[in-house]
């Protein structure tokens, strides 16, 4: 284990979850501390340091503090991002303001080599780019609700997540468990139904097995109940309507099929760590 590996007390500076337009790109820029980049879904390029890679769902991305670096999404299928910025050590970690300082630079015409970090800037830990699969998932979204909470504990909790994620990361030596397909059946039906309630039955619909059978084997595999997976699908319905249309609240309410505003606007911040309102009028960044 080296030095920097046994001193890993992170500082969480902010965690954000973006649904990025179709071509968006960020950059090429540098930033004052370090970015990981988790793929929720979606595909584009990321240029770190001179190097460009195709990133897709699953893959996670990683960079230091002053290493150029671009972000752009594909016109078709355009990223859903979390994107985490971070200080390894909180001792060394002054009091930052949010959002961290993030720069634009030049892109030089010649080549993207010569857009290279000075050879004593530190990576992020992680390798450039890998793809790990989805379960990180819940370790990012677990991070973007704590950092939204903005409470006295918040700092203490972010810690505790990152340094979970990160012992998963190094601990993890295998690819991904490959998926069967009755937990490909069922994740496709749940995200044709994202925007209706969750129904025990639709189970026993979508593979000829009992509920609990399903259930169980789903939950094996993903590590997270089909009832789980499908308010997390719903969420994301609903983030996505709030990013991307001008509908209201209560409209939103409506078309998810939730009895009242009231009701919807609980479950959101229940499970996002913020309210509608709020976060739709969150500032657009990664």
């Amino acid at each position: 284990m080296s030095d920097i590996e046994f001193k890993f007390n992170p500082a969480v500076h902010y965690a954000n979850r973006l649904a990025c337009r179709p071509g968006e790109t960020f950059g090429p820029r540098v930033i004052d501390d370090y970015q990981w980049l988790y793929v929720e879904s979606g595909k584009g390029e990321i240029m770190i340091n001179g190097r460009v890679y195709s990133a897709e769902s699953g893959c996670l991305l990683g960079y230091g503090p002053e290493v150029p670096h671009r972000i752009t999404a594909d016109a078709d299928d355009p990223f859903v991002l979390f994107g985490l910025h971070f200080a390894p050590d909180a001792s060394e970690s002054a009091a930052r303001p949010h959002p961290p300082s993030v720069r634009n630079i030049e892109l030089p015409p010649q080549s993207h080599q010569s857009l290279s970090a000075p050879d004593d800037v530190p990576n992020a830990l992680i390798p450039p780019c890998s793809l790990i699969g989805s379960w990180a998932l819940p370790f990012f979204e677990e991070l973007v609700k704590e950092f939204n909470r903005q409470d006295e504990y918040a700092p203490l909790a972010l810690r505790a997540a990152m340094i979970r994620l990160y012992v998963r990361l190094r601990r993890t030596t295998v690819a991904p468990m490959p998926q069967n397909a009755i937990v490909e059946r069922i994740r496709a039906a749940l995200e044709a139904r994202a925007e209706e309630d969750y129904r025990m039955e639709w189970l026993e619909e979508m593979t000829g097995y009992s509920h609990d059978y399903a259930s169980k084997t789903y939950k094996g595999i993903v590590g997270r109940s089909p009832h789980a997976d499908h308010q997390r699908m719903r969420l994301q319905a609903a983030q996505r309507y709030l990013e991307t249309t001008g509908l209201t609240v209560t409209e939103i309410a409506d078309t998810l099929r939730f009895g009242s505003i009231h009701y919807f606007c609980k479950w959101f911040r229940r499970l996002s760590g913020l309210s509608p309102s709020a976060y739709r009028s969150r500032k657009r960044m990664i």
